[in-house]
């Protein structure tokens, strides 16, 4: 039986409690990830994601997009949309940012997955928890990995 030790990705971005906000959101947005672990050493203490900074911000994110489609909160190009259309001044936006700190905000409750967990537990975690990535730790805590709804479509396809 497949496990997520055998398909999770062991190169984690991931970010300390004392990471610029700003430095954060660079990242996500260069790394193409909506969200990743917040690390203690190597033991998980958080989760951070756009729908955080977006939180974080005070933005309303726009009801639809200028295409009509519905917007997603964890896409960055509706949150810079939403800063547009609501008028709302981006560089203050940035200057917040920039002095925030991820533990100031960061998910605490964070929902993981052990390394032996089945896929199918993966997945049922996954729709349960209404989450789009798990980090996979140890019986300590510590982060060994990150397992998303991607690696789960890579697994069907293997």
């Amino acid at each position: 039986m497949k496990r997520a030790k055998d398909y999770m990705r062991k190169e984690v971005v991931s970010f300390g409690p004392h990471d610029s906000v700003f430095d954060v959101a660079e990242s996500l947005s260069k790394n193409g990830i909506s969200g990743a672990p917040v690390v203690d050493g190597r033991k998980i203490i958080g989760v951070i994601s756009v729908t955080d900074i977006v939180k974080f911000m005070q933005v309303r994110i726009p009801e639809s997009s200028f295409f009509g489609h519905e917007s997603h909160p964890e896409s960055l190009s509706m949150m810079v949309a939403g800063f547009v259309k609501e008028g709302v001044e981006f560089a203050e936006e940035v200057r917040k940012l920039s002095k925030s700190m991820v533990k100031d905000f960061m998910s605490k409750d964070v929902v993981s997955i052990h390394p032996d967990a089945t896929l199918i537990e993966v997945a049922e975690t996954l729709d349960t928890k209404k989450i789009d990535r798990l980090p996979v730790v140890d019986g300590k805590g510590k982060l060994m990995g990150i397992i998303s709804r991607t690696d789960l479509l890579r697994a069907l396809l293997d």
